[in-house]
Order: structure tokens, then C-alpha cells, then sequence
């Protein structure tokens, strides 16, 4: 029986543990129960908004813990600045981030927000809250890491809204994970124009950042990796094997629904199933006319 060569397996034996030990690419989140598991040994950060008094303008620049926000804005907000405010529900407490118009007090299709963090983050992740059936899978996608994730068509949560006529509102989370690498920044994005009309509040941004001490993200050799290496060595004595081919998954995002209706319904927040395409005015920016 012919071995490998000393030097041939202790390099194969390196390339398993190198493989085994290499940073694994950013996961991405849109159901907070799991995001919130993988963050253990990270410390934790929930920006709430419930330490603001509402209603509060939110400027652009303004520090939220480790969190410092600006407004992306769409052609509707232009001129306008953040809120916190309480008009509507939100996923925790009372307050949310949402528009300074005087009127709604919603973002709209289009803004967008821009997030940067004192201290680099392992993880971040946000609600985005709807109208009940007021969004369509992939109307809103958050980036940060190098990667991106965008809302499944069915939200995380559905909240009551203790409205009869309209007795729920939708919050989608967005969640990113690198425990590997930290980054500094993140942005928000929100449904194109020519697509049609969406609405939105921003409410319980999580920041993971590392504890202190020892990396919790720091990738260590696992017992996996023992096994491994003794594999490696063991091919010393044994014939050669035949290469192991391995394949990957692709899956393909469900195209938005087409469609156009005509405006917008009663509610403040609420959109038709038909994308509107129209009643997109905006008053000056601080009157309480209509955006």
C-alpha cells in the first residue's frame, strides 16, 4: 500500500483546518427571535426612542447611544427632518422614528436611512412598520457588511392597532450578523417611485458590538477541527480517495407584484393591494396640509 508523502498530508491537513477557520460570510435576519440568538456573548444595544420626549425633531447627525442617524430623503421629504413620535403603534414602548411634516409623520417610498456607529458593529438589525397589506417583498432592504437583506412579504410581527376599521399594522425586521468583522455603518432603502407608493415608521434599531475582552466573534478552533487534522494525518497510511465534488442552492426573489391603483386610501399609513401611482403632492415643508 502506497502512502502520501509527510509533507503532502500535513498540507492538506493545514488547507482543512484553513478552510475550517476562515470568516464565514455575513448572515442575514428578517425574524428578530433568531437575530436576537446569535448575538449572544456580543453586548446588545436597542435603540427604542422611549428616553425621547414626543414629539422630538431628530436632525440630521443626531446620537442615539452608539447610533447616529441622518435622513435619506426621497423627493416627498425634501426639506423635511426625523421625529420621534407616538401617533401610531409601535414594536416596543410608545415611541418610533418617523417624519417632521406636520401631518403623517411617515416616511415614505423613496427615504431612506443612513446609520453610523461610534463603535463598530458585529450586528445590526431595525424594524420597518407598515399598514396592514401595506408592502410588498422587497420593499425595503438594509445593507451593511458587504451584504443586504430586503422584507419577505410576511412581517415578523402583526400589532394591534386598536383601530376596528383597521386593526393591524405590520413590522418587518431586517437584521445583519458578521461575527467575524465589524463595520461602522449601515443604510436603509426604500420602494422606488416608479414602482409605486409605500409607507413607514422605524422603531428598535439593535447594535451588537463586542463585550470586552476576547473577541466573542473570533473564530477558534472548534473539536470538528481536531478531527480533522488527525484525518489529515492519517493519510499517511492510507491510498489515496477520490475527489468530493460539492454543490450550493441558488434561490430567486419573487418579482413584486405589478399593478397600479389610483390613490390612496383613508388611512394615514395604509395603501391599496394595487400599488398607487398618483396623489404624491407635497405641501411646504411645516404645514399641515397634505404630503
Amino acid at each position: 500500500m502506497h502512502g502520501i508523502p509527510l509533507r503532502a498530508a500535513l498540507a492538506a491537513s493545514a488547507t482543512i483546518v484553513g478552510i475550517n477557520l476562515a470568516a464565514a460570510a455575513p448572515t442575514t435576519y428578517t425574524d428578530r427571535a433568531a437575530f436576537d440568538a446569535a448575538l449572544a456573548g456580543f453586548a446588545v444595544e436597542v435603540v427604542d426612542f422611549e428616553s425621547t420626549t414626543a414629539p422630538s425633531p431628530v436632525p440630521d447627525g443626531t446620537r442615539f447611544g452608539n447610533v447616529t442617524l441622518s435622513f435619506d430623503r426621497g423627493i416627498d421629504s425634501t426639506g423635511l427632518d426625523m421625529l420621534v413620535t407616538e401617533r401610531f403603534v409601535a414594536t416596543s414602548g410608545q415611541n418610533y422614528l418617523g417624519v417632521d411634516d406636520g401631518f403623517r409623520e411617515q416616511f415614505l417610498n423613496d427615504d431612506g436611512l443612513s446609520l453610523s456607529f461610534a463603535t463598530p458593529a458585529h450586528a445590526i438589525g431595525l424594524y420597518v412598520i407598515t399598514p396592514g397589506d401595506g408592502a410588498f417583498d422587497g420593499d425595503f432592504t438594509l445593507i451593511a457588511a458587504g451584504t443586504s437583506v430586503s422584507n419577505p412579504l410576511a412581517p415578523d410581527l402583526r400589532l394591534d392597532t386598536g383601530d376596528p376599521a383597521l386593526p393591524l399594522d405590520d413590522a418587518y425586521f431586517l437584521g445583519i450578523f458578521d461575527p467575524d468583522a465589524s463595520f461602522a455603518s449601515a443604510t436603509l432603502s426604500s420602494l422606488d417611485p416608479a414602482l409605486g407608493f409605500v409607507s413607514f415608521n422605524i422603531d428598535d434599531i439593535v447594535l451588537a458590538t463586542d463585550a470586552g475582552g476576547d473577541d466573542p466573534g473570533a473564530t477558534l478552533p472548534l473539536p470538528g477541527t481536531l478531527v480533522l487534522v488527525a484525518l489529515g494525518l492519517g493519510l499517511l497510511s492510507r491510498p489515496r480517495s477520490a475527489n468530493r465534488a460539492f454543490a450550493s442552492a441558488t434561490t430567486t426573489a419573487k418579482p413584486p407584484p405589478p399593478g397600479c391603483a389610483g390613490s390612496r386610501s383613508a388611512h394615514p399609513l395604509r395603501r391599496s393591494p394595487l400599488r398607487p401611482c398618483a396623489d404624491r403632492a407635497i405641501d411646504s415643508p411645516g404645514s399641515a396640509g397634505a404630503r
